[in-house]
């Protein structure tokens, strides 16, 4: 019972790892988009 617990406890820490990469990876990639969309507009108005 007890290594059962420990293989689901290991499981789910992995996919939550996995998946907190997943988000903070393409919300980097969001921003880095934000950034170089405000800085086009701002050289467009000049």
């Amino acid at each position: 019972m007890s290594n059962t617990w420990k293989i689901h406890m290991l499981t789910l820490i992995s996919f939550l790892v996995g998946t907190s990469q997943f988000v903070i990876s393409s919300s980097g990639d969001w921003i880095v988009h934000l950034a170089w969309n405000f800085r086009r507009r701002k050289a467009d108005s000049n």
